[in-house]
């Protein structure tokens, strides 16, 4: 059974930022997530760690349903951000289109990750966005 963390909180959030994660760690990659988004020029209200859920959507279901903040951000325990400009420039594009409900951002594959994984990010559509 998993359990929720909020290493973030505030009382009335605009912006959650949910991170599924297995073990709450990920090599220190769950802390080295959480100081970057701190270095946001729009960082989270509000962060929330669905730690030890199986599958991935249970965690992400969990982790929305502990969200507080009017926009969720999701984000793998695995990633590192490209931009410290890439929550504001989520929720300003996300904002820009009238109706709009979901928003996504480019994925790369840094260049440590194995061979296996840069694969799989060749093969995504948002691998061939470019990078705002």
């Amino acid at each position: 059974m998993g359990r929720i963390s909020k290493p973030r909180s505030c009382p009335s959030p605009a912006l959650t930022v949910v991170i599924p994660t297995r073990d709450g760690d990920r090599g220190g990659n769950v802390q080295r997530l959480v100081a970057a988004l701190s270095r946001q020029t729009l960082p989270p209200d509000e962060i929330v760690l669905a730690v030890g859920y199986a599958p991935c959507g249970r965690a992400h279901n969990a982790g929305a349903r502990a969200a507080l903040g009017e926009i969720l951000v999701f984000l793998d325990d695995d990633v590192t951000l490209g931009s410290d400009h890439l929550l504001e420039r989520l929720v300003r594009a996300l904002r820009s289109v009238p109706g709009a409900g979901l928003a996504g951002a480019s994925q790369l594959a840094p260049d440590h990750s194995p061979a296996f994984a840069r694969a799989v990010v060749r093969g995504s559509a948002r691998a061939q966005l470019p990078v705002q």
